[in-house]
């Protein structure tokens, strides 16, 4: 399989103006731990995920994920477990208009009555329909990870060789920041939350 070297470079050359490329998790107090990543989280809710308070309380996300007028809670893949799905409809993003349908938030939760709810996953795919607001969005979101909360990624690579950054959290939470480069028919960011990211 070939890898497209130029747009690792590319890639490389924007993370390493922005932070340092090698990864690294603030060493914290264990008391300091929670509430720098509950700082952490609010901003990350708030300008990558339109507000959702999933971090916390996954019920609470539910519920405000179905007073969205521009999502639309997907049936056909609602079945009870614990894993629900809503798909855009004249949506945006940062004032910027993503596609119908092919624009998700994703959220896997426990269900388990005898435990306090969690959420374990995630998940928003914008799917922009121009590549000039793609990008937009792309620095918007690069400037918050790595300027503002001063987050350290690594560089991943998909099984296509597609490059992606890996954000950690002091407390275990991380995310996959995936988006597409230089492909004309798709303009999408991917976000994905995970509550342990080294699993």
């Amino acid at each position: 399989m070939k890898v497209n070297i130029k747009k690792y470079s590319i890639v490389f050359s924007i993370l390493c103006g922005l932070n340092s490329c090698s990864h690294s998790i603030k060493k914290l107090k264990p008391e300091n731990t929670a509430n720098e990543c509950e700082k952490s989280m609010k901003v990350i809710e708030k300008k990558l995920f339109i507000s959702c308070p999933f971090s916390q309380n996954p019920l609470a996300a539910v519920s405000f994920l179905d007073s969205l007028a521009n999502y639309k809670r997907n049936k056909e893949y609602d079945f009870g477990n614990g894993s629900v799905r809503y798909n855009s409809k004249n949506a945006k993003f940062y004032n910027c208009e993503l596609v119908d349908e092919k624009s998700v938030f994703l959220i896997n939760y426990s269900i388990d009555p005898k435990e306090k709810p969690k959420t374990y996953l995630f998940q928003a795919i914008y799917y922009f329909k121009k590549e000039e607001d793609k990008n937009l969005v792309y620095n918007k979101i690069i400037s918050v990870l790595n300027k503002e909360l001063k987050l350290k990624p690594e560089i991943r690579s998909d099984i296509e060789g597609n490059p992606y950054f890996r954000y950690y959290l002091p407390c275990g939470a991380g995310m996959n920041f995936k988006y597409s480069v230089n492909r004309n028919d798709m303009h999408v960011i991917n976000i994905l939350w995970v509550v342990d990211a080294k699993n």
